[in-house]
């Protein structure tokens, strides 16, 4: 009676850290708006998609990786599995705003393709995370598909340290396949083959399981990034819910359950509708800046978008009494990315708009 349910997690109220996205810097003083948004995760459902139970209403939908199996990849063609066209399909019939994806080891195909590739041509109907992130209303999201198996994005133990270093410190919501150490992580392995005695880890007898974890991952979430959520699979034995230091830890993975979780996370407190009225977006087309464009025109925001310096100042140069007028009342901002932005904001501060609220977002 445990099995194909949607779980429903309590996020505690205290946390380690503030829940604020720390890459965005706004001089508005507007009245701020209080939200929620819900998310539904699940993950490891093999094929099975279609049999897991979700709820009816939700905002994000995250899949933290082995959607296929390895059987599905053969190696002497390289056509796409039908499962993985399958699954693609029912993510564009899932009536959520956002759906997010990371792959999990057994996503052997993938090895083969750049994570462009893959968000343009092979899972065309989500946002693709290969240690990358997105922001959705101020939520950072990272995802990252690394395990220590042999197969799809494997690394050995020391090798991941190194990409658990590039999880930004500001993440709000962790999505990863592999578990961190000792985080209901315990898999069979076979009899007699797990821990002689008692787990010095556990404090448990697991003499046919073993911790599949990653002792790194745990130090990076614990001592370092400290997200408000932790999201991962790989391990089917024991899906769940584990709260430590005030970060949720959800195992989603569906194999044996076929069941989904989902929370409401609080979004950090936005611009009320009325007070961004024009965005001049420095951005590359792609699908993650595409969302946080319809974002932004949901709220009643005009989102122009530029790819360079020049396309920038032309549009200011011709609609300089709008732009005016909108920076006189707060209502106009500047949005960028990364160091490549910084210097493109600075080309419009000597243009003498150096007045006007930056926001600037990194990734």
């Amino acid at each position: 009676e445990q099995q194909k349910q949607v779980h429903t997690v309590q996020l505690p109220t205290a946390h380690p850290r503030p829940s604020a996205s720390a890459t965005t810097t706004t001089t508005a003083t507007a009245t701020l708006t209080p939200a929620v948004l819900r998310v539904v995760v699940v993950s490891d459902t093999h094929r099975n998609h279609r049999f897991i139970p979700l709820p009816a209403e939700a905002d994000i939908f995250i899949h933290c990786g082995d959607f296929s199996h390895k059987r599905d990849w053969p190696k002497d063609t390289a056509e796409l599995p039908a499962a993985v066209v399958d699954f693609n399909q029912w993510l564009g019939e899932l009536p959520y705003r956002h759906k997010i994806v990371i792959s999990g080891n057994h996503e052997l195909g993938f090895n083969n393709f750049t994570r462009r590739h893959i968000q343009d041509h092979i899972l065309t109907n989500c946002t693709y995370l290969q240690d990358t992130s997105v922001v959705i209303e101020g939520i950072k999201i990272y995802g990252t598909p690394w395990t220590s198996s042999r197969m799809a994005f494997g690394a050995h133990r020391e090798e991941l340290a190194d990409k658990w270093c590039n999880i930004p410190a500001d993440t709000e919501i962790l999505v990863t396949h592999l578990p961190p150490y000792n985080v209901m992580d315990t898999a069979w392995v076979g009899s007699n083959r797990g821990v002689a005695g008692r787990c010095a880890a556990c404090q448990r007898v697991h003499t046919d399981s073993s911790h599949w974890g990653c002792k790194h991952l745990f130090s990076r979430v614990q001592d370092h990034v400290k997200p408000r959520i932790h999201l991962y699979g790989h391990v089917h034995d024991c899906p769940g819910v584990k709260i430590i230091s005030g970060i949720t830890f959800i195992n989603a993975a569906a194999d044996i359950t076929l069941s989904s979780f989902c929370f409401d996370i609080p979004v950090p407190a936005v611009p009320a509708v009325a007070t961004v009225r024009w965005l001049l977006w420095h951005t590359e087309p792609c699908a993650e800046d595409d969302a946080c464009a319809a974002m932004w025109e949901s709220r009643g925001t005009r989102v122009v978008r530029v790819r360079t310096t020049s396309q920038a100042s032309e549009i200011l140069n011709r609609e300089v009494d709008e732009i005016q007028a909108l920076i006189a009342s707060n209502s106009f901002r500047f949005m960028t990315h990364g160091s490549g932005g910084r210097a493109w904001i600075s080309s419009l501060n000597s243009s003498g708009y150096s007045k006007v609220p930056k926001m600037m977002f990194t990734s």
